[in-house]
């Protein structure tokens, strides 16, 4: 992944039907991050991991759009900024009241 982009993507997201999290959580804020050379790829890459896990997009709040880690490190995001350098792709889930 070395010389790859980082992207950061926002999505409103809901439990897949018969996920773990169906009838428990309505639905999430979830932000990914995402390591590609491609830009055009990030959102297949992240809508398709989050289905792999349960979710489902339902919109696009923000981006893709690059990002650095001081960018993410000044709004507290380093650690999962961190993770998708490890892992090449990172996701926070935050269940909406």
């Amino acid at each position: 992944m070395d010389g790859s982009t980082t992207y950061y993507v926002e999505f409103d997201a809901e439990p897949a039907p018969g996920s773990e999290h169906a009838g428990t959580i309505k639905d999430a804020k979830t932000h990914v991050w995402v390591v590609d050379d491609d830009a055009s790829a990030v959102l297949h890459r992240a809508k398709t991991y989050l289905l792999k896990h349960g979710w489902i997009v339902v919109r696009v709040v923000e981006g893709p759009r690059p990002t650095t880690f001081e960018q993410q490190r000044d709004l507290g995001r380093d650690i999962q900024w961190g993770l998708a350098q490890r892992f090449g792709i990172s996701v926070a889930l935050v269940p909406q009241p």
